[in-house]
């Protein structure tokens, strides 16, 4: 009987590595399939998925390449990619959980909570943290080699050209025109663009990463109103006390080539009456508690500064949050909220955020939006022996969970009848005859169910055929969900559609180019559509 040859054991290794990452892409490929075919308990699954890990990814990646025309490729894309979010969330969150970490990390920690917005709100566009680290590594080698003997040089004459180096590839202060555009907010977006210009919180912080990797240690300076970076002239780790000034290089990537003169910084707080004691924490470094906290007031200052969807001709925020170019402003807000539930949670000693009214404010958007986030909470806040969910909580979690799992009601189209025929189904794209929208049918009743109150704000008995006729759940291209009067529906069939709907996955299996209807994921509740 011939011997059969010894495998080694990295052959061994290779081989369970595989073994185990075909299963697990076998059971994500399940539990995406379920997610697909039953609009039920979807929550769960998508929990199933998250305690895959970041190895999902890879998966989930080919299911957005699924034709939206064919199948149930429209539904399966748009879970995918709640998915793949739903995973990036979580990794921001893991990264913003690490605030009060051991000091010896704060250098390594600077680029990664900031990916971590990115991380957060822009999904599959977003730069991943290693992709970060490695562009960073790109500029800190290229400093080297276009350097004669840089490794000789001392601290200071590092520092400034580092500075000299990220200045000339354009790292610094965006324009006035452009300077509160959402996109200024990312590093990763400010490393992957030929213009990299971005706010001065995020030119800091490159300069801090890089100068890191070259021996330099760099912070930025918790000043007000504009951040500038502090490198020890000694070679130490520089620290949050600011008793050691004589043995700092004060710098500005954002606006200047030069050094900043310490009397410079004094005589600016001077003007803002900052006392000795206010002088010294200002001119000490930025905690990263501090970082998350200014990063978010940016965040909410460019929301502020950004026309509201339709109010301006010109759009000057670039189309990083929204496939079709309007800053995704839900996605914004809950964010910072997020950063702000792990601080107070993780940072300090009361739990503010978690008080009943803040936690109610903060499930709105998990309800409208990111209902499967709700396993987030338990994750990540919920989930260290001796908490508890009380109150409002306790209901608001258990209240999207129950909605998850509610069968819905089954709604057959009526017997002829002419005062309640529906004459539209779930799938028929329109526009809306006064406002000229473009929409799309998700659900209907046979007669006006608004209460009474909306009924008579809205107008209805002063249609032509007032309350008494079908009345039609809508989503829109702007995300929003509208409830429109039969008498104004007005059908159309416009070229690929599912391009201008976000959510359409989400109600929807594929668009049907010979019917040019969008055909219905939700038989439960409307059988005959």
């Amino acid at each position: 009987m011939q011997n059969r040859p010894i495998q080694s054991n990295d052959e061994n290794n290779w081989r369970a590595t595989y073994i185990e990452r075909h299963c697990k892409a076998r059971r994500v490929k399940h539990w995406l399939d379920a997610i697909v075919e039953k609009r039920t308990n979807r929550i769960s699954r998508y929990e199933k998925i998250l305690m895959e890990g970041d190895e999902a990814k890879d998966t989930l990646i080919v299911e957005l390449h699924h034709e939206p025309t064919a199948g149930d490729g429209l539904c399966r894309a748009f879970h995918a990619r709640e998915i793949l979010g739903l995973l990036q969330r979580s990794s921001a969150i893991t990264e913003w959980r690490r605030i009060d970490s051991n000091p010896e990390e704060y250098p390594i920690l600077l680029e990664r909570l900031m990916g971590a917005f990115e991380l957060f709100m822009l999904g599959e566009q977003a730069c991943n943290l290693d992709q970060i680290s490695a562009m960073l590594d790109e500029h800190s080698i290229a400093i080297q080699t276009s350097v004669p003997r840089f490794e000789e040089l001392s601290i200071y004459d590092k520092s400034m050209k580092t500075l000299s180096y990220l200045r000339s590839q354009g790292f610094s202060a965006a324009t006035d025109s452009n300077y509160h555009d959402l996109q200024n907010n990312f590093i990763g977006q400010a490393l992957l663009t030929k213009n990299n210009a971005c706010l001065p919180l995020i030119s800091v912080v490159i300069y801090c990463a890089v100068a890191r990797r070259l021996g330099v240690s760099a912070r930025p300076l918790n000043f007000p109103f504009h951040v500038y970076a502090v490198v020890s002239n000694d070679g130490n780790a520089l620290d949050l006390d600011s008793s050691t000034q004589s043995r700092r290089i004060y710098l500005d990537p954002a606006r200047s080539d030069e050094e900043v003169a310490i009397e410079d910084l004094k005589t600016q707080l001077r003007r803002l009456s900052a006392d000795d004691s206010e002088t010294s924490e200002l001119l000490s470094t930025l905690s990263l508690t501090g970082l998350v906290e200014r990063t978010g007031r940016n965040l909410l200052q460019s929301l502020r500064m950004t026309p509201e969807p339709g109010q301006a001709a010109q759009n000057l925020f670039a189309p990083i949050l929204h496939p079709r170019g309007t800053p995704d402003r839900l996605t914004v807000n809950y964010c910072v909220s997020w950063t702000r539930l792990v601080y107070s949670y993780y940072a300090e000693a009361e739990n503010y955020f978690l008080s009943e009214p803040s936690f109610r404010r903060f499930l709105v958007p998990i309800r409208s939006r990111f209902p499967s986030d709700i396993v987030l909470l338990d994750k990540h806040i919920f989930n260290r022996s001796g908490d508890s969910k009380t109150g409002d909580v306790l209901l608001g979690i258990e209240d999207v969970r129950t909605c998850d799992l509610e069968e819905p009601p089954r709604k057959s189209r009526p017997v002829i009848d002419p005062q309640h025929d529906v004459q539209f189904k779930v799938g028929q794209v329109f526009r809306h005859k006064r406002y000229r929208y473009l929409g799309v049918v998700i659900g209907w009743d046979t007669e006006c169910s608004g209460d009474e109150r909306w009924i008579q704000q809205m107008g209805v008995d002063a249609l032509p055929r007032g309350r008494s006729q079908g009345f039609y759940h809508t989503l829109t291209t702007d995300d929003s969900r509208r409830y429109v009067a039969e008498e104004n529906i007005e059908p159309c069939s416009p070229e690929r559609p599912d391009r201008s709907f976000r959510e359409a996955g989400l109600y929807f299996k594929r668009w049907d180019v010979h019917q040019g209807i969008f055909i219905s994921n939700n038989r439960e509740e409307y059988p005959d559509d």
